[in-house]
Parts: structure tokens; C-alpha cells; sequence
């Protein structure tokens, strides 16, 4: 008789993670987690590659080591999904994308509802990808022309139903990996999954550039504003830097880190600048500036002062929530 299989432990599952993650993973860093109260919700954001889903699995395994409740939501793209996407983008765009929209809104509603309940037993809900970065999705999908305008519109509405806590989904806080587009492309390829080797640079960095414009969204939010971090996850991970996102994330839960500021400064008599208050959501600015501004924000904090002199020849995002360009 075949011996029955055992389902898979989370026990087992983190020590499988730790013997083969690098040594960085194995910290045994993050206090913060034992200082915790109650539940909190994190979403995680990046590019395509950036390496969301092994932090997903250290932080949750870690919470799990320190004997605190959590659970992963992993970002839901079914391969065979995913394969016809990738091989039909233009036909299949605003389905695709609708679909990964309402999967990030359930696991968000779902971590929500679990994070609200009032248990003894405090921890973490880990969330791949939140429901503002899988509309970065569509709105590069729509300066590509895989979108019509109707079919944004649509999708625009529908992510902004109450009920989804749009843009991350109520959530404690927003961890974002920058990590260049060279490096996520790479990464991904290197995943071999079928399909994803046709992957264009000019769309990651398309993506970077959305992502950017969102976290300002989010960080000039007068109503609606999240705790958001930005790290630099481009190299080997370290112990430095597994140490210092800890440090990071316990000074953002614990209200140690104060909401940066935002201001646009207008040298002289220059044309095209920015006024980052007046906007809701925004165009695509140049890449090398949300490249740059990136950069300096996941290795720096505190206030953010922009100063941009570059004229947007397009505007990608509905007309309710546009950038001012004067």
C-alpha cells in the first residue's frame, strides 16, 4: 500500500526557506515582530522580479519562528493564465488585468477581516503585490494601446469601489523594492517560466515610472495616506540591509518615522515644472527621473523635494486624477 503523503507544515516549509535562501535570510534580526499588539496587514510592491515573494516567505516564516500568527498571500497568476496573456497582450489586456486586480482585492479583503478580528494571538498578514500595483499594470497596458479608453475607464471605476479600501486595501503599511528594471528583467528570465522570456526592458522601465508617479500619489494623499517605505533590493541581500528593513519597518508601525513631505521647488523662471500637490495620480514623467527619485528615496528619508523641467508629451491616467504640467 502506498504510504499516505503528509501535507506539507509551515514548520517544515521555513526550514526548507532557510536552508536554502542565503545567508542574509537567515537573520535572526526583527524584534519588531515581538513588540506587536495586535495584527497588521503589509502589501508589498515592486516590479516583475524585484524579489517580493521571497520577502513575503522570510517575513512570514520569521513571525512564524517568533511564534506569532501570520499568514502569505502570494500574488495569483496562474500559468496557464498568464501564458495566454503573455502570448496575446493586446487581446486578452484588460481581462487579464481585471482579473489580477479582483485576486489582489480579495486576498486584501480576506487579510483585512482577518487582521480585524480581536485575537490574543498579534502577528502579520503578508500581501504580494497591493491593489495600487496592479493598476500600474493597466495603465502601462493603456499607454501600449492593449487597453482602450473605455476599457481603463472601466477598470479605473471599478478599482475605486469603497469596498476595496483602494489603494492598499487598509493596509499598515507598504513596503516597496526598487529594483532597477536591468535587474528585475534578469531575474525573471532567469525563472524560466514559459513566456516570460519575452519580456521588453522598455516595459519594466514603463512600470517603474507608474510605480514612482503612485507612491506620490500616496505620499500627497490628503485623505486617504498609507505608511510606505522604499528599499533598495537590487543586490545580493544582505545583513545590513535585512537589518536596517527591519529597522525601518518598526520605526514606520511604530509611528517613529514621520510622513514625509512632498514640496516642488520652482527655480527661477523655468518652464514645465512640476507642482507635485495639485495631483491625485498622474502622467509619465521622463524614466530617469522616477528612476532617480527612486533611488534616493530607498536609501534616504525624511522630506522629498522635487524639481522636475521636463515636458510630458503624454498623459496615461484618466483626466480626474492627472498631474498639473504647466
Amino acid at each position: 500500500m502506498k504510504k499516505m503523503e503528509m501535507p506539507v507544515t509551515k514548520t517544515e516549509t521555513m526550514k526548507t526557506f532557510l536552508k536554502d535562501a542565503p545567508p542574509a535570510f537567515k537573520s535572526e534580526s526583527g524584534s519588531w515582530m515581538k513588540l506587536l499588539t495586535k495584527r497588521v496587514m503589509i502589501t508589498l510592491d515592486g516590479n516583475i522580479g524585484s524579489g517580493k515573494t521571497v520577502l513575503n516567505n522570510y517575513l512570514t516564516l520569521m513571525a512564524t519562528r517568533q511564534g506569532k500568527w501570520t499568514i502569505g498571500f502570494p500574488e495569483v497568476a496562474h500559468e496557464p493564465v498568464l501564458k495566454i496573456w503573455l502570448k496575446n497582450q493586446t487581446e486578452t489586456a484588460s481581462t487579464f488585468q481585471m482579473y489580477m486586480f479582483s485576486e489582489a482585492a480579495n486576498n486584501a479583503n480576506m487579510a483585512r477581516f482577518l487582521c480585524s478580528e480581536t485575537a490574543e494571538d498579534p502577528g502579520i498578514a503578508v500581501l504580494d503585490r497591493s491593489m495600487a500595483g496592479n493598476e500600474t499594470f493597466a495603465v502601462v497596458n493603456l499607454a501600449l494601446n492593449n487597453f482602450t479608453t473605455a476599457q481603463y475607464e472601466l477598470y479605473h471605476a471599478a478599482c475605486r469601489n469603497p469596498i476595496y479600501n483602494y489603494p492598499y486595501g487598509g493596509s499598515d503599511l507598504n513596503i516597496y523594492l526598487w529594483a532597477k528594471p536591468q535587474v528585475c528583467i534578469k531575474r525573471s528570465k532567469s525563472r524560466a517560466r514559459d513566456g516570460e522570456e519575452d519580456y521588453q526592458l522598455k516595459y519594466f522601465c514603463m512600470l517603474e515610472q507608474c510605480y514612482f508617479l503612485s507612491i506620490l500619489q500616496n505620499m500627497t494623499s490628503s485623505n486617504n495616506y498609507t505608511p510606505q517605505i522604499i528599499v533598495d533590493w537590487n543586490s545580493q541581500v544582505n545583513e545590513n540591509a535585512i537589518t536596517d528593513l527591519h529597522s525601518r519597518i518598526e520605526s514606520a508601525l511604530t509611528g517613529k518615522t514621520q510622513r514625509a513631505e512632498v514640496t516642488t521647488i520652482f527655480p527661477g523662471d523655468a518652464d514645465n515644472v512640476i507642482d507635485v500637490r495639485s495631483f491625485g495620480s498622474v502622467g509619465l514623467l521622463r524614466w530617469e527621473t522616477c528612476h532617480a527619485c527612486l533611488e534616493w528615496m530607498s536609501k534616504n528619508t525624511g522630506d522629498l523635494v522635487l524639481v522636475v523641467h521636463e515636458r510630458v508629451s503624454h498623459s496615461y491616467y484618466h483626466n480626474t486624477y492627472q498631474i498639473t504640467i504647466d
